[in-house]
């Protein structure tokens, strides 16, 4: 709690503290000028490398990238977290006329994989009756999905590719580089006739196997993340002077390697950054290693600045290194002290009260939202788009919300299987969850009601649809119209006495939950941010201060303000009416 509310004293009957000394002009903050009318500019065309089980150093690195495409008997291992491999082997079974084992990567979204480096080694039994041939391949799907094999052994007696004894070395390294590829696959196995039948014979109890030991998959995103909305905060507001550090805050999409960053310059000069973290940090391990939807919050002190005019530039990047420059703005600083008379004091040679900026409340940030992209079964169509009718909501309407789901190429996907997914907002709104399933129509058109409480909703297709990437459709913000109650208690009272402000967010529900409250009250002659406090879980919040240093009876003036500078809180800032508290000595 402060220390005490020195220099925010309204004298009784009157509408202005009286203030002695210069530099009140623009109060210890900053103002930032109306946005200029310009879209925002794209620097894009970048490019990622995914790696798997090694990293460019040869750390170990996890090859979750790669999903399983052997036949039904072929399992699967990944020990390269550990310093191993990834191995996928068909065995235990002779006859068989097909039994393969292999990987598959693909690329995520509209991104596409222009380049790679495998280090792996395949074997298989080498043996089988007329007809049976074996095989080992590495395969390209460009985005007609058509496969190419790329060093390749197809014959009766082939043993497999690459070396068991030095699976790092150019024998087992394939590469290559100015590809437009949908997916690369390593596969071994042997195939054998059905008519007349023939059969694969396994040797020494394995039918087929494959082995990375090492893969750098390059992939070309040439798409710049987007902005949602618009940035929020205080500083961006336009209204009443503010200081000390201010956060702003912004969400963003970005169909391929994902959100990553958001960071600011004022006068073309670095003055903060800050990152969606979680797995969204090189070396990638998967090909969409960003959240594709975030909310990010960067928090600028205020006092690192000169007094005056200042430019600041906010620009957003993804995993592919790709920028959006936001249109700068115009800010203007002023962290002057403020200097007030003691309440009572009148033409005396009492000299004047300097009060500095009152310190401020420094909070843990709140975790970053990552969307984690669950893992899913290796059967795949092609890439698909998920739209929706409407991206906001009142709750509880009798609107339907409606979508479409077709191959990116423009067809319909029809009976197509859908899962409505739902998370609250807040700092603790949590991460997706299942909320009802639904079933695509056969021109892929779906539909689901409109819940009457507040929450983001999407849908997924379900994985059995599209094996290796998720494919969600845009977030709708299905929103309650909020309103704040504050009172304080008791209105009038002496030193050593408490006042306490009780008040609560209403109509949010459990999306209040740790959403960050303002107390406010007239320094000089401007609002300052006295302390913040959480809401409970009900929206329900409570400020107590203990009055000890009023000297003279004196009319304070308070308020809360609910600003939207948290991550995920899509309603306006609301201001509570002013609040009067008159203290006796």
């Amino acid at each position: 709690m402060l220390e005490g509310l020195r220099a925010f004293v309204r004298r009784s009957g009157d509408s202005r503290a009286h203030c002695r000394g210069a530099g009140l002009g623009a109060a210890a903050a900053l103002l930032i000028g109306p946005a200029l009318a310009l879209p925002a500019a794209a620097d894009a065309a970048g490019s990622y490398t995914v790696w798997s089980c090694r990293g460019p150093d040869g750390q170990p690195v996890s090859a979750r990238a790669w999903q399983s495409g052997g036949s039904s008997i072929a399992t699967m291992s990944d020990t390269c977290a550990r310093g191993g491999d990834l191995a996928v082997v068909a065995a235990g079974r002779r006859g068989s006329y097909l039994d393969d084992a292999g990987a598959r990567f693909q690329s995520f979204g509209g991104s596409a994989i222009v380049g790679y480096r495998l280090w792996r080694w395949t074997v298989t039994g080498g043996s089988g009756t007329a007809g049976a041939g074996f095989y080992s391949d590495v395969l390209e799907d460009d985005f007609g999905f058509a496969s190419v094999g790329v060093d390749s052994c197809r014959a009766p007696g082939c043993a497999g590719r690459g070396d068991a004894r030095d699976p790092l070395g150019a024998a087992s390294l394939v590469q290559r580089s100015g590809t437009r590829l949908h997916s690369v696959s390593i596969a071994a196995g042997c195939s054998a006739p059905i008519d007349p039948p023939g059969t694969c014979i396994d040797g020494g109890g394995v039918n087929a196997a494959f082995h990375l030991q090492r893969a750098a998959i390059e992939i070309a995103d040439a798409v710049a993340p987007a902005l949602v909305g618009e940035p929020s905060g205080p500083l961006l507001d336009g209204g009443d002077a503010v200081g000390g550090p201010q956060t702003i805050a912004l969400s963003a999409d970005d169909d391929g390697a994902g959100v990553a960053s958001l960071s600011a310059t004022v006068d073309g000069a670095p003055a903060g950054s800050t990152t969606t973290g979680g797995e969204c940090r090189e070396p990638y391990s998967r090909p969409g290693p960003c959240p594709s939807s975030a909310t990010l919050a960067l928090t600028l002190d205020t006092n690192r600045f000169p007094d005056g005019e200042h430019t600041l530039q906010l620009t957003l990047r993804d995993g592919a290194g790709n920028a959006t420059v936001l249109p700068s703005r115009t800010i203007v600083l002023d962290n002057a002290p403020l200097v007030v008379d003691p309440p009572g004091a009148g033409d005396d040679d009492r000299p004047p009260v300097v009060v500095p900026p009152v310190p401020p409340v420094v909070l843990p940030p709140a975790p970053p939202v990552v969307v984690v992209q669950p893992p899913a079964p290796p059967a795949v169509r092609g890439d698909y788009v998920l739209t929706v009718n409407r991206r906001s909501v009142a709750a509880g309407s009798r609107a339907v919300l409606s979508g479409r789901v077709r191959e990116r190429g423009g067809a319909a996907e029809g009976d197509a299987s859908l899962v409505v997914e739902r998370r609250l907002y807040g700092p603790f709104g949590g991460d997706w969850t299942e909320l009802r399933t639904r079933r695509a129509d056969a021109a892929g058109r779906f539909q689901f009601p409109v819940p009457a409480r507040a929450q983001q909703l999407r849908v997924r297709l379900l994985p059995t649809r599209a094996a290796n990437t998720t494919f969600v459709s845009p977030s709708v913000d299905v929103l309650t119209k909020l309103s704040l109650r504050v009172a304080p208690r008791p209105r009038a009272l002496r030193n050593g006495q408490t006042l306490t402000l009780s008040g609560a967010i209403v109509n949010a529900g459990e999306s209040a939950r740790g959403k960050e409250a303002l107390v406010q009250a007239i320094v000089g002659d401007h609002w300052q941010t006295l302390d913040r406090i959480r809401a409970e879980r009900n929206g329900s919040f409570r400020w107590r201060y203990r009055f000890q240093r009023t000297r003279s009876e004196a009319l304070y003036s308070f308020r809360v303000v609910i600003a939207t500078d948290d991550e995920r809180w899509p309603w306006p800032a609301m201001t509570s009416r002013l609040l009067r508290v008159r203290v006796r000595p």
